[in-house]
This record gives structure tokens, C-alpha cells and sequence, in this order.
């Protein structure tokens, strides 16, 4: 299960891994045919972030049901 502090930790550590990558394009730091990867790349790790955080809803979600109604996340009754 995920928890909340890992994705904290992941959102902080992608904040400085873009805010890095923007210095490097900002300062002309790396060539211009690099410009495109390290979107991707940026990319990808915000696709990763927002998938994590739906997945941490949906698990928060599934955790208020099952407390709610005293059933756990395949439906069984707990004892």
C-alpha cells in the first residue's frame, strides 16, 4: 500500500530534479538536442506523480469504506 509520506517525499524529490533540469536548459548548460529527452523525462515523472496520487485517493477511499461499513477491500465481512 502506499503511503503518504512516500509520496511527499517522491513530490519533493521531483520538484528539485525539474527545478535542476530547468537550470541546466535555463543556462544553456547541455545542447540543444538534449532539450527533448530531458522533457520526456519530466514528463514521464509528473505521469508517475499524478498515477501515485490516484492510486493513494483510491486507496484512502477503499480504507473509509472498509472502515464504514466493517468490510474489507474484497467485500468479506471482518470478524
Amino acid at each position: 500500500m502506499l503511503n503518504p509520506r512516500w509520496f511527499n517525499i517522491y513530490g519533493y524529490v521531483f520538484l528539485v530534479v525539474v527545478v535542476v533540469m530547468l537550470a541546466l536548459v535555463w543556462f544553456q548548460l547541455v545542447p540543444q538536442t538534449m532539450y527533448v529527452p530531458l522533457f520526456l523525462v519530466a514528463l514521464f515523472l509528473y505521469l508517475v506523480r499524478i498515477t501515485l496520487r490516484l492510486l493513494l485517493e483510491r486507496q484512502r477511499r477503499l480504507q473509509e469504506r472498509e472502515s464504514k461499513q466493517g468490510v474489507d477491500v474484497t467485500g468479506e465481512k471482518k470478524l
